[in-house]
């Protein structure tokens, strides 16, 4: 594991792509229940789906005994996404979450993000839970747009 800090989103500058706010991001997140999770699997990135819940800051998730439990529970850097997009408009946007990620084994706490409400979509059980305290949260909104840009003469 290393202890850099990753990046700060600095954002496009031009007038396609707005960068999101930190409140924004979390109202985006908090809306939401379905994101992708991206960490390293015998040296390889993987990145899988998974519904969430939110405590706090914090991203909260079930697992079995598999991958993402083996990867995570021991304070795995991992990212997070959450997104939406329109095809017709071209427009969309997405939070990315860069976080740790950590086993909750006591046993309160484990009773108290129980009561979060997060319910496992995949059959089977899932007794496991991880949570992703997040380091840095960046977003992104790309407006609607009818038309691509008019190529320019370089």
């Amino acid at each position: 594991m290393t202890t850099q800090v990753p990046h700060g989103d600095p954002g496009t500058g031009g007038r396609e792509t707005a960068v999101l706010n930190r409140y924004e991001c979390a109202k985006l997140l908090r809306d939401h229940h379905v994101g992708r999770i991206g960490f390293l699997n015998d040296g390889w990135p993987a990145i899988l789906p998974v519904n969430y819940a939110l405590d706090g800051d914090d991203i909260v998730i079930r697992t079995d005994a598999g991958t993402k439990y083996a990867a995570m529970r021991h304070g795995a850097e991992v990212a997070f996404e959450v997104d939406a997009f329109d095809s017709l408009y071209r427009s969309g946007w997405s939070v990315l979450v860069y976080g740790t990620a950590s086993e909750v084994v006591d046993e309160a706490e484990v009773a108290r993000v129980a009561a979060l409400g997060l319910r496992a979509w995949h059959h089977g059980a899932k007794p496991f839970w991880i949570r992703i305290a997040p380091v840095l949260v960046t977003g992104r909104r790309l407006p609607k747009a009818w038309q691509y840009p008019e190529p320019t003469d370089a």
